[in-house]
C-alpha cells in the first residue's frame, strides 16, 4: 500500500439503504465477470495434517475445498495444472507444516526489536517504507537487512515475535523501522472493541495485521485470517505458531470473492510478495511474475455462516483488485453486523479485475456506508469523501451511515533535542 492516503467509509445518517426494519440485506448488482464455480475439489499436498488441525468445509452447491499449505506454483510459461482430486477439508493450522522453532525462541536467538517499535501515528508514513533510514540505528539495520541471506526471528511489538524474510519490501520495513502501515493500524485500533471483538483479515499475507489486532481482541475475541497463496499462508501459520496464538488467530487458505469456486492466483515475486492478484495482471509495474496457483475462493457471507460468527466488528479487504466482488459477497454479513470495513485500493488492480472506483462507491452506497479518508493536516482526522473516483487514496475505511468517526491519536510533537537524540540512537 505504498504511497497511500487513507479513506474511511461510514453509513449515512437517516439512510435505510443498507437494511430495512427487518434487517434485510440490500440487493446488489453483480460484477460483469465472476469466477466459475467448479465441481471438482483440489488435491491435498503431501504435508502431514492432523485431523485436529482441520475442519470440514461446508458442502455447498458447487463445493470447493482448500488445499493445504503446500501447493504447486507453475511458471508463467507452463500449462496450468487442474487439481481435480476431491478433498473435503480446509486447513486451519498445521503444526507439522511450519518449522520447529521452539528451541530457537527458548534460547533467545532473536534479533532485537528496532528502536521506537510502536503502533503510533506517523506523519508522512507513505514516503518511507523501509527503503531508507532516518537514524544511525536504522542505517545500521538497513545495512544488516541487506546482508540477511535466510529468515531470522525478531522481537517485535507487544511481546510478539515475527520471522523476517530477506529480499522483501514489508519485511525490510519491519526489520529497519519495526512498523509497516502504522496509520491504518491506528485507525483499526480505534474501530475495534477493547476486547472480545472479531476481525476478518482477507489478504492476510504473513499475518502482520492479524498478529497486531490479536492484541486488541484479547483471549475473548478472534481473528480470522484468510490468505490464498501457499507462500503467504505458510508464513502466516509460522507466525501464529511462534506466538502461540492458535486459539486466537484462525488461518484459512482461501481467496475472498463473491462466491465459492476456484480461481487462478497470479503470484508476485518475493520483493513485492503481498501483490498477488486474481486479476489478469499485477496492479503495479515491474512486479516479477513468479507463477500461477489454483486457489479456492469463498464469499464472506458463506464464510461467516459456516463458522457461525456471532459478530463481525471489522473486515479488512486488501486483496489486490477483488474488493468489489468481496463486498458483493459480504452484503448479508454487512447488513446484519454493520462492521467497519478497511479497503486497500489499487486502481490498476481494480481494472485488471474488471472493476473501478465508481463501481466500488456505488456498492458502498447501496450498503448504506459512507467513505472517509485519513488526513494529516492540520491534524490526524477522518475526512468525508464525496467523490471517491477523484480521490487518489490507496486505503479507505467504510462505516455505516450515522456512525461518528472516532477521534484519532496525534503524532508525537518532538523538540529539536529529541529529534537529534533519536537520530543518533
Amino acid at each position: 500500500m505504498a504511497g497511500m492516503l487513507l479513506l474511511l467509509c461510514f453509513p449515512a445518517k437517516g439512510s435505510e439503504s443498507a437494511t430495512d426494519a427487518n434487517n434485510q440485506a440490500p440487493e446488489l448488482s453483480s460484477p460483469t465477470s465472476v469466477h466459475e464455480a467448479v465441481e471438482d475439489g483440489v488435491e491435498e499436498s503431501d504435508i502431514d495434517v492432523d485431523d485436529d488441525d482441520v475442519d470440514d468445509y461446508p458442502a455447498q452447491e458447487n463445493d470447493v475445498t482448500a488445499p493445504t499449505a503446500n501447493s504447486s506454483v507453475q511458471s508463467e510459461d507452463s500449462e496450468h495444472v487442474v487439481l481435480d482430486n476431491p478433498a473435503s477439508k480446509v486447513v486451519h493450522y498445521s503444526a507439522s507444516s511450519v518449522p520447529n522453532v521452539s528451541e530457537t525462541v527458548a534460547g533467545n536467538a532473536l534479533e532485537p526489536a528496532p528502536a521506537y517499535c510502536r503502533i503510533v501515528p506517523v506523519a508522512g508514513w507513505s514516503r518511507h517504507y523501509g527503503d531508507s533510514a532516518r537514524s544511525v540505528s536504522q542505517w545500521f539495520r538497513w545495512w544488516k537487512y541487506l546482508h540477511i541471506k535466510s529468515p531470522v526471528l525478531m522481537h517485535w511489538i507487544d511481546g510478539l515475535v515475527i520471522r523476517i524474510h530477506p529480499n522483501n519490501e514489508i519485511n525490510r520495513a519491519l526489520f529497519v523501522r519495526g512498523i509497516y502501515d502504522p496509520n491504518p493500524l491506528v485507525v483499526l485500533g480505534k474501530l475495534m472493541p477493547s476486547s472480545g471483538g472479531i476481525f476478518i483479515d482477507a489478504g492476510a499475507d504473513n499475518g502482520y495485521f492479524s498478529l497486531l489486532i490479536s492484541r486488541n481482541v484479547g483471549n475473548d475475541g478472534s481473528v480470522y485470517a484468510l490468505e490464498p497463496s501457499s507462500r503467504g499462508f505458510g508464513r502466516l501459520m509460522d507466525n501464529i505458531k511462534l506466538n502461540h496464538l492458535e486459539n486466537t488467530i484462525h488461518a484459512h487458505r482461501l481467496a475472498v470473492s463473491d462466491k465459492t469456486g476456484m480461481a487462478k492466483l497470479k503470484i508476485a515475486g518475493e520483493e513485492r510478495n503481498a501483490l498477488n492478484t486474481l486479476g489478469n495482471e499485477f496492479g503495479s509495474k515491474g512486479i516479477e511474475n513468479a507463477g500461477i496457483e489454483d486457489v479456492p475462493t469463498v464469499s464472506i457471507d458463506e464464510f461467516v455462516d459456516y463458522n457461525r460468527l456471532p459478530r463481525v466488528d471489522c473486515l479488512k479487504l486488501d486483496i489486490e483488485g477483488s474488493e468489489l466482488k468481496a463486498l458483493i459477497g459480504a452484503h448479508r454479513t454487512i447488513a446484519k453486523y454493520h462492521p467497519a470495513i478497511m479497503l486497500g485500493i489499487n486502481e490498476n488492480a481494480l481494472k485488471a479485475n474488471e472493476s473501478n472506483r465508481d463501481e466500488l462507491q456505488r456498492v458502498i452506497t447501496e450498503l448504506g456506508y459512507v467513505i472517509y479518508k485519513l488526513v494529516e493536516s492540520p491534524k490526524f482526522a477522518l475526512q468525508l469523501v464525496d467523490d471517491f473516483a477523484k480521490e487518489k487514496a490507496n486505503v479507505v475505511f467504510c462505516l455505516p451511515q450515522g456512525m461518528a468517526p472516532p477521534a484519532l491519536p496525534q503524532p508525537e510533537e518532538k523538540s529539536f533535542g529529541s529529534v537529534v537524540q533519536e537520530f543518533f540512537h
